[in-house]
């Protein structure tokens, strides 16, 4: 008897969809850096750190479900303030994630598939004294191997904010979503509240939704004075800029309330 087509084509057909998956896939594996682990890991960060190789280091980061953009790593935004603080000679606050150039791996515990992991730092200021630092960052583990894992604070910063988005729109259009969109807004505020770190968080916020919008609007400026002839993918791009600027406005304005109302809790 001749054989059947369809199954003489069935395991083709599988090959097919996992040659497609696996081409997918690739480019996303080869995008990502791992580490053996995290004792591993902190000689290497503290070279990309002292390097400010921003795209390596974002490369290094899980950021699925943290709503922190790649490209906010990518800009160095989220490795540096934007101006130094005052409380340091050095210039240690200055360095916003995972920790400064120059820290060494002290330790690390782990629970699950995330370590929380320490470093620290020894300045000898002369005449026997010694300025200590300790920093803390998490990690997970995956299949690949280790990856850095954004601060707490922040992630629940953005989580916030996109809840918060979500429900000023559903707001404006009347929409069923509204309900939804506030209760996971005052869910994860209340978690913001007891997190140590959220007024620096949020201040690390507004500081980049600021030079954001200068970037935004600068940019605006110069597509918009280009050319004396708009082209139509001219005016697209102008349109786009504008959105993302009444975007990074309401995100400006949200944020600002938050941090009135968490100031306004810490002082009662």
């Amino acid at each position: 008897m001749p054989p059947r087509r369809g199954r003489t084509w069935r395991p083709l057909l599988r090959f097919g969809w996992f040659a497609i998956l696996f081409a997918v896939a690739l480019p996303a594996m080869a995008d990502a850096t791992f580490f053996e682990s995290p004792q591993h890991a902190v000689p290497g960060l503290a070279r990309m750190l002292a390097a400010e190789d921003w795209a390596g280091l974002a490369r290094a980061y899980a950021l699925d479900g943290t709503g922190i953009e790649r490209r906010e790593l990518e800009s160095g935004r989220y490795f540096k303030r934007s101006s130094a603080a005052a409380s340091h000679r050095a210039g240690l606050d200055r360095w916003r994630h995972p920790f400064p150039p120059g820290y060494r791996y002290l330790s690390h515990t782990t629970q699950g598939d995330e370590a929380l992991v320490q470093v620290g730092i020894e300045i000898d200021q002369g005449g026997g004294m010694v300025q200590r630092g300790l920093r803390e960052f998490r990690m997970r583990k995956s299949s690949g191997g280790w990856q850095v894992l954004p601060g707490r604070a922040d992630t629940l910063v953005r989580r916030w904010t996109a809840a918060a988005l979500r429900a000023h729109a559903s707001r404006a259009r009347a929409s069923l979503e509204n309900p939804k969109a506030e209760a996971e807004a005052n869910r994860i505020e209340s978690l913001l509240r007891a997190e140590p770190r959220a007024p620096l968080a949020l201040a690390d916020r507004t500081a980049e939704l600021e030079q954001q919008r200068v970037e935004t609007v600068t940019h605006f400026t110069s597509t918009m004075s280009a050319a004396p002839e708009q082209t139509d993918e001219d005016r697209r791009e102008l349109a786009r800029l504008e959105q993302e600027i009444q975007r990074l406005d309401m995100e400006r304005r949200l944020v600002a309330g938050l941090r009135g109302r968490l100031a306004a809790a810490s002082s009662r």
